[in-house]
């Protein structure tokens, strides 16, 4: 089920402004999903999305994907993953930038670890951008979003050693094939097409 967050939260805790059928938060998702899921990216097969108009103008709406066994958020392994593994998220995060995938909420919990890689989940909001630049802005705001989630985590009590040296595998990985700059930013995906 979909639900608010912040202070709109506390007046409509699950109720959407509803703009037509299309525009439906948890079909929205669910096309995404399924188009990432058919052009064999690391997401969770959807299995069905729903909707219901609670008054004149409202909605709420709930999907249901298929659960990935043996996985874990990666807030929860940040301890357990070597070196190779940070830099293999980096390929991986750098493998939807380059398809043009924007997740709206890149974080160490939409991460999901399991012994063969890496799994992206929460595409509510996500978009793909047609023709994406290379240095495009929302590129650099959505690892940097990953990292400020990453930089809240008890790293010490976690046994993972420093951020920085695990963050660095992830940018050596994520440049790989091109000459990029670094990659921390401020922007969100909903900016600029670029």
């Amino acid at each position: 089920r979909y639900l608010r967050g912040g202070l709109v939260a506390k007046l409509l805790k699950s109720a959407y402004l509803y703009l037509g059928e299309k525009r439906v938060r948890s079909f929205s998702e669910f096309r995404l999903l399924l188009k990432l899921h058919n052009d064999g990216f690391p997401v969770p097969k959807p299995i069905a999305a729903c909707y219901q108009k609670t008054a004149v103008a409202c909605y709420q709406s709930a999907i249901l994907v298929e659960r990935l066994r043996d996985t874990e958020p990666l807030a929860d392994r940040v301890g357990h993953l070597s070196l190779g593994q940070w830099r293999s998220l980096g390929i991986t995060l750098r493998r939807f930038h380059d398809a043009g995938i924007c997740h709206a909420d890149l974080n160490c919990f939409n991460v999901l670890v399991r012994e063969d890689g890496f799994y992206l989940i929460d595409f509510d909001k996500g978009e793909i951008k047609e023709k994406p630049k290379q240095d495009a802005s929302w590129k650099t705001a959505n690892l940097a979003r990953l990292h400020r989630s990453l930089s809240r985590l008890n790293w010490r009590q976690a046994g993972a050693g420093d951020l920085e040296s695990r963050w660095a595998a992830l940018e050596e990985g994520y440049k790989e094939g091109f000459d990029g700059g670094g990659i921390k930013g401020h922007n969100d995906c909903q900016g600029n097409a670029g």
